[in-house]
């Protein structure tokens, strides 16, 4: 299957159908949880309040070429965690295509590049074999379980110095 060139550009207000189908999805629902938006509207007012929080960065991965909206890319400030976290999701249609993968390479450079963090982390249920497989060949190491919102979560690092020693 022919790999699409990426690009990775900004959350919009214009995503908001994209957004509802990407958080409907069976995938998002289990994995990441129902965050209620069924509507174009409902979408809507979920992008603004991510846009609204400066500890959110959203971005759209892309298809290069036409401008397909495939999943997104995720840099999170969280409450419970020491570092910012690493997320992804995908529309049904473009998992198993290695395009969270090279989204987030690029983001990873984008951080070397741009930012001075020295670790970032990464949380998944146990279950979530796909993402877990993912953090890995990305080079997070498994930090150990936490409780989060009534449920565990695996929490997976990366220290980002090494990377930049590799450079």
């Amino acid at each position: 299957m022919n790999q699409p060139n990426l690009q990775l550009r900004l959350l919009a207000e214009t995503d908001a159908g994209f957004i509802r189908n990407l958080v409907n999805t069976p995938d998002w629902i289990r994995f990441i949880g129902d965050r209620n938006v069924h509507s174009d509207d409902d979408a809507l007012q979920y992008i603004r309040r991510i846009m609204r929080n400066p500890d959110y960065g959203y971005q759209v991965i892309t298809d290069q070429t036409d401008g397909t909206p495939m999943g997104i890319i995720t840099l999170l400030q969280r409450e419970n965690l020491p570092h910012p976290d690493l997320g992804f999701a995908l529309l049904p249609e473009f998992a198993g295509r290695d395009i969270a993968f090279r989204a987030s390479k690029m983001v990873l450079t984008q951080m070397l590049e741009k930012f001075e963090f020295d670790c970032l982390m990464a949380i998944t249920l146990e279950e979530n074999f796909r993402s877990i497989r993912l953090l890995e060949r990305l080079g997070f190491r498994l930090d150990g379980p936490k409780e989060r919102d009534d449920e565990v979560v695996q929490v997976y690092v990366l220290e980002l110095d090494a990377l930049r020693n590799q450079v």
